[in-house]
């Protein structure tokens, strides 16, 4: 086994993968290192072409699939036809698209919100000050929760102390 990143490099370069996981904030040089090592790679069969896809894989964790495309050039399209940077991708995206729809369920509550203040504003206090509408439309649904409740209770818009 390999004592050291040195050892990867000189004696161990199907290992080279490993120089992105090990690095502190792995750099588009550490990238190209890593696709330069598996080039040295004697035997080209199913398991190199595993270690490019591995190598390309975690690439993508810390890189823009781009970068990735542009180091490993045509081999990434070799690499993508064995499903497994596929599969990523495909993660990635869903991951991305959950996380999307998580926030814009929090915006569209966080708006509608406001919205509730604004109105409970004008029906109570006629058309509010510009700092007030200022204010509540940086809001999120909790303070507006918090005020909406303070609106009922409060006989003047001074009252709420928005300045």
């Amino acid at each position: 086994m390999p004592g050291s990143l040195d050892e990867i490099r000189q004696r161990y370069p199907e290992l080279a993968a490993l120089l992105l996981v090990t690095a502190e904030e792995p750099t588009e040089e550490t990238l190209r290192e890593v696709k330069a090592l598996l080039d040295t790679v004697e035997q080209r069969d199913e398991k190199c072409d595993n270690l490019y896809g591995l190598a390309a894989m975690l690439g993508l964790h810390f890189y823009q699939e781009s970068l990735v495309r542009a180091v490993f050039g045509e081999r990434f399209e070799e690499i993508k036809k064995m499903g497994v940077i596929d599969r990523w991708l495909d993660e990635k995206y869903q991951e991305g698209m959950d996380q999307g729809m998580s926030q814009g369920i929090t915006q569209g509550i966080d708006e509608g919100a406001r919205q509730v203040v604004l109105e409970l504003l004008r029906e109570k206090f006629g058309e509010a000050p510009a700092t007030v509408v200022e204010r509540v439309q940086h809001a999120d649904a909790e303070w507006c929760r918090r005020i909406s409740r303070s609106i009922a209770r409060a006989r003047t818009l001074e009252e709420l102390h928005f300045s």
